[in-house]
């Protein structure tokens, strides 16, 4: 008698009893067998040395481990619901066993050996990707996420809330990302807009860099889109694009920034030095890095350095000097 009624239900709901993650399904994200948030954290703890992590940074690399697993199999990694604070994407039944914790270590969480080779696979990507950037990073590179951005619409940046960031909503931005590229310059998040349209996007964006040299014309209307970027540091132009008169109106608002650079390039090779320099880390001050490409003549080359309250680094070619 058990052996049919076990039968019975094995023919009436096949799929439900032995439906696969890498299977799919139309317009969704597909059932699976999942972790549990508190073990993929256990997990991720144990991969740092000396067995501990900064709980920011924890918080954020549950996020991208679920995004990255999403993307990869079209299921979550785990079913804990993730939510839009602050400071970024938390996972309040992770949060719940470390408040006001700055360090947290695997004690307080789960049982890594829950996680299977798949599982563990995702967490080790998204480790190596950030093992080396701080829990500040980590926040910055969430506020970009559309998911995030989107679950927190009309709220005020300092507004707590418990919305929720779905699945669906996770794999939707995977699927159908924004075009707007963004890259790493040591430690700072840079935007890198093409039209007026994209700068607009950016207003009161935690990026903290915005690179210009793709806009062919840069003026009053996008340095009022600047001002609203608190968190702005660092600024790259086309010296072709602006005036000297615009540059001026950008100083104050690198004023705002605890160190800020303004480069002001001509060409692809001057940009290349610009990368390369920025990257030394005892410039922790306001710099103005301008290619002598740009300035051409010495009455403007003297107003920039009797004007401008910073120090001026010029640069052509593949070399640099400091004056």
């Amino acid at each position: 008698m058990v052996f049919t009624i076990f039968l019975f239900f094995c023919l009436m709901f096949p799929v439900c009893c032995f439906s696969s993650t890498e299977e799919g399904m139309e317009g969704g994200v597909v059932g699976s067998h999942c972790a549990s948030a508190l073990d993929v954290a256990a997990y991720i703890v144990e991969r740092f040395e000396p067995d501990r992590v900064e709980s920011l940074k924890l918080q954020k690399s549950l996020y991208f481990c679920q995004k990255q697993y999403l993307s990869k199999h079209r299921a979550p990694l785990f079913e804990d619901s993730i939510e839009a604070w602050v400071h970024g994407p938390v996972v309040p039944n992770v949060y719940k066993n470390h408040r006001k914790k700055i360090f947290v270590t695997k004690e307080l969480f789960g049982d890594s050996e829950k996680l299977n080779p798949q599982q563990k696979e995702i967490v080790e990507n998204i480790l190596d990707q950030y093992k080396n950037k701080t829990g500040w990073y980590l926040r910055e590179e969430s506020h970009l996420e559309k998911p995030w951005i989107e679950a927190r619409a009309g709220l005020d940046p300092d507004a707590s809330s418990n919305a929720v960031i779905t699945p669906e909503a996770i794999l939707e931005s995977i699927e159908k990302p924004d075009t707007l590229c963004t890259y790493d310059l040591n430690g700072l998040i840079v935007a890198k807009p093409t039209s007026f349209e994209e700068l607009e996007k950016l207003r009161e964006s935690p990026v903290n860099g915005i690179d210009l040299t793709l806009c062919s014309f840069f003026g009053v209307e996008e340095v009022e889109i600047l001002k609203t970027m608190r968190n702005l540091s660092y600024i790259k132009l086309r010296g072709t694009s602006v005036s000297l008169e615009i540059i001026r109106t950008l100083i104050p608002i690198l004023d705002l920034a605890s160190f800020g650079y303004l480069d002001i390039c001509q060409t692809p090779a001057a940009e290349e030095n610009m990368v390369s320099f920025v990257k030394d880390a005892s410039w922790k001050e306001k710099i103005i890095f301008i290619d002598r490409a740009y300035l051409g003549e010495e009455d403007v080359e003297k107003e920039f350095t009797e004007q401008l309250p910073y120090h001026i680094v010029y640069y052509e070619s593949n070399m640099w000097g400091r004056k």
